[in-house]
């Protein structure tokens, strides 16, 4: 039984310090302790973790059921849907390489899935909002006739989820799993456990590859910023003339102003993506000029679980934002609510938007 319990405890912990030298202490291989100590090695880890599997995966869960049965937009739905299915689906994929890279320091293979799929998730999301950008652009700035509609977005999409894949296929080369002795009391004592963590190989840093890869990063947010904020700029000057020529026309001052509640509700769902993923970049390119110590343990683990923010920040964001989504969540949730219909079918599409 002792054997067994320390064999579990090796394989949480990530195992002892190989060097015996450095060991102050041996450490106690009891559950208790096992688990005890990893919350204290990475509360920022447990408490995102916990924040996404009680907000995160019901929230997006529940955009994506009310988008599919309960509100049917042509194109804003779609996208909609899309950006739920993101969020799941990076999140339940990536959550467990995380927990499962923080605890077994043998196995690179979790290191390399969970750093290489949040960089998927992350290009991906941005480039969406890139397509969503425009075609907010297009319907409320364009006077022309064709617009995004659905076959074309996928065929676009389709494009992004290659263009990612072979994007981010240098990473799996360029990084590998390094590990840190970390000090941890107990009973008054030291000892000495090992974290995990990824980091470009040598081979990458010596021949500047790995400087290459993060231009390339950095190039690719450049780019992404660049164009978002060119088209959010056009967009919110349309909207705010066509605010000032409404109220000529309309003594309150609001006419059909209220198309800009879907401008807003991506605008910021975008702010809070780029905010969340610039900080992880910048990590990266800190760690990539400097040794992994302990003083930037914590600030790291914040830094890789930062992206999570859009997964858990949309659900409050629809909420806040869109009048027919609470309607329908609350009639969802209300064993004595009854459904409501987004709108009557002789509406047209841009004034479904305009009532979200």
């Amino acid at each position: 039984m002792h054997d067994s319990l320390r064999a579990v405890g090796t394989w949480i912990l990530g195992g002892h310090q190989r060097n015996s030298d450095a060991m102050e202490t041996r450490c106690p291989e009891t559950l208790h302790f096992i688990i005890t100590t990893f919350i204290r090695v990475h509360p920022s880890i447990v408490f995102f973790c916990a924040l996404l599997v009680i907000v995160g995966i019901p929230g997006n869960g529940t955009i994506f059921y009310i988008y599919t049965k309960k509100i049917n937009i042509p194109v804003f739905s779609f996208f909609t849907k899309i950006q739920a299915m993101l969020n799941l689906v990076g999140t339940s994929c990536l959550l467990p390489a995380l927990v499962l890279f923080k605890t077994n320091i043998e196995e690179a293979i979790f290191c390399k899935w969970f750093s290489v799929g949040q960089h998927v998730l992350a290009i991906n999301t941005g480039m969406l909002y890139v397509i969503i950008a425009v075609h907010r652009y297009r319907r409320l700035c364009s006077d022309q006739p064709s617009q995004i509609n659905i076959p074309v977005s996928k065929k676009i999409l389709l494009g992004c989820v290659i263009f990612s894949l072979f994007s981010v296929t240098p990473h799996a080369f360029l990084i590998n799993m390094h590990y840190t002795a970390l000090n941890v009391t107990h009973d008054l004592s030291k000892c000495l456990i090992n974290i995990p963590y990824s980091d470009f190989t040598e081979y990458a840093k010596k021949h500047h590859l790995s400087t290459m890869y993060l231009t390339w990063l950095m190039l690719e947010l450049f780019v992404i910023v660049g164009v978002l904020t060119v088209l959010y700029s056009l967009i919110g000057k349309h909207v705010g003339y066509h605010k000032r020529q409404m109220s000529r026309y309309f003594a309150s001052g609001q006419g059909r102003t209220n198309l800009s509640n879907p401008m807003v509700m991506f605008f910021t769902m975008t702010v809070i993506f780029l905010l969340s993923v610039a900080p992880r970049i910048g990590m990266a390119m800190y760690t990539r000029y400097s040794t992994y110590s302990q003083s930037v343990h914590h600030v790291r683990d914040v830094m890789i679980m930062l992206p999570f923010i859009n997964c858990v920040s949309n659900p409050f964001v629809y909420v806040f934002t869109s009048k027919v989504f609470r309607m329908h969540v609350v009639s969802l949730f209300c064993a004595d609510g009854r459904e409501e219909s987004t709108s009557p079918p002789s509406i047209t599409v841009r004034t479904q938007e305009s009532v979200l």
